[in-house]
């Protein structure tokens, strides 16, 4: 037996735009880090996707990159965490390892039409009226969750019932018991372990509309409502925290354990601290999520929040509400793409040009609106030009939208919980700007921190 300790803790993040992984010491100290970027496939009928067998193999090197750059061996590694993307799904051949449908991220809009319909049919206006019988008569939160259900086109389960109604090569495979279904953390963890562990967490499935949070396990509603496959493609549901199985060394020349799988957004409220009830962290990327921490109870929102696990760790299981802009860090790299800046980090600077916008304001709808409002088929706005409307007062609009979006959705929150936001923990690319940072502390009256500046308080 080997008296080799190993000490070091590796983490890997799978975002919508790359791959990020550290090494971290006994101290909590990043000794390596390496970073790949990912390509975006779009499509004119609304495709978001991703090469999953691309994203695999970033995701390999990567963290042989980090494990290099931390100058450590692989066996150094005690245990390994891999965050990504939610709600980014596929099906493959478990007998050959080969995508039979794209890496559908949470951004795709092809199926808008079929998820309109899936909402206006009777039985999802069956499921309301019971579920606000029962509400009514119990008030229970399980059935107030219930009689708000819609789909949502940021989530799973409409594009799998789409695709299982209309490939058949999904139902042949299964026929042959060679299907498998899985999220992104899935897709990873299958093929690093060499097809030993086809897994998820609740963190991650919770995120895909599939899974009951008051019952803990799949959701027995969605085959009454919508065509739905077989449950033996889905993967085993486990803990945050949990044995997830060990990387085969063929990939990194060592047996690597993984002990945690988590989406993105749940890693970012744990990595800010937001342990206790009431805790808000928002993170800024190519989309802004709000998270508010509901400690153990399920919470049923009046205002288009969604209810999400945090995470489960042991038996205790911490839940949350999320609310979400799909558009921010995007809104900023379209406003480079017409010509408004040549870099983006122009954009502060010329917001502070200006006193204000000068009336100037954008609705940064540009997929649709999310919550408190949402409307899929809504699209973006600007409004109040004028003669004396300069680049700056665009710009500076164009940034107050990306507060006001998340102002929207903390004040739902705080209605939701009957308590007052005081502090929001930001983090993501987006929270470089500390004009965006600012302008959410004033228009919230809340405290802004991030993990790279000081707090931005109310002016």
């Amino acid at each position: 037996m080997s008296s080799h300790k190993s000490k070091y803790i590796a983490s890997v993040d799978c975002g919508t735009t790359g791959i990020r992984a550290h090494i971290w010491d006994e101290n909590s100290k990043p000794v390596g880090k390496s970073y790949q970027k990912l390509y975006m496939k779009y499509g004119e009928k609304g495709e978001a996707s991703l090469d999953a067998i691309e994203v695999f193999k970033a995701f390999v090197s990567v963290l042989k990159d980090a494990i290099t750059n931390a100058k450590i061996d692989a066996r150094d590694i005690a245990s390994l965490g891999i965050a990504t993307q939610r709600s980014c799904f596929l099906c493959w051949d478990k007998s050959t390892g080969e995508p039979v449908t794209p890496l559908i991220t949470w951004q795709d809009h092809r199926f808008s039409k079929e998820l309109e319909a899936a909402n206006n049919t009777w039985r999802v206006s069956a499921l309301h009226g019971i579920a606000s019988v029962l509400h009514f008569l119990t008030r229970s939160q399980r059935f107030g969750v219930v009689k708000r259900f819609e789909f949502s086109v940021q989530q799973v389960a409409v594009k799998l019932s789409t695709l299982w109604k209309t490939e058949p090569k999904l139902k042949q495979l299964h026929k042959e018991k060679k299907l498998l279904y899985g999220t992104l953390d899935t897709w990873i963890l299958w093929n690093v372990t060499k097809g030993k562990v086809h897994a998820t967490d609740v963190s991650q499935v919770i995120a895909t509309g599939m899974w009951d949070p008051f019952a803990m396990c799949w959701s027995g509603i969605l085959s009454f409502l919508i065509p739905f496959p077989p449950m033996e493609i889905f993967p085993e549901v486990k803990a945050t925290s949990d044995d997830f199985g060990i990387c085969d060394s063929e990939f990194f020349g060592h047996p690597i354990p993984i002990n945690a799988l988590v989406g993105d957004q749940q890693a970012a409220m744990f990595g800010q601290c937001c342990f206790n009830k009431g805790d808000v962290v928002c993170t800024m990327g190519t989309g802004a999520f709000i998270n508010i921490n509901t400690g153990e109870t399920c919470i049923s929102s009046n205002y288009e929040l969604y209810p999400l696990i945090a995470w489960k760790i042991g038996k205790k299981v911490t839940y949350a509400l999320e609310g979400n802009s799909s558009t921010t860090g995007s809104l900023l790299d379209w406003a480079k793409s017409i010509g408004l800046v040549k870099e983006v980090e122009e954009l502060e600077s010329m917001a502070q040009e200006v006193r204000d916008s000068n009336d100037v304001y954008i609705v940064p709808a540009f997929a649709g609106i999310e919550a408190p409002r949402f409307d899929s088929t809504a699209r973006g706005l600007i409004i109040g030009l004028t003669y004396s409307t300069t680049k700056a007062h665009i710009a500076r609009a164009l940034q107050e939208a990306v507060a006001y979006r998340v102002c929207d959705v903390v004040n739902s929150m705080s209605l939701d919980t009957n308590s007052v936001v005081k502090t929001i923990n930001v983090n993501g690319g987006v929270c470089l700007n500390s004009f965006i940072c600012q302008y959410i502390a004033d228009i919230t009256n809340a405290v802004s921190y991030t993990h790279l500046t000081l707090p931005t308080k109310r002016i």
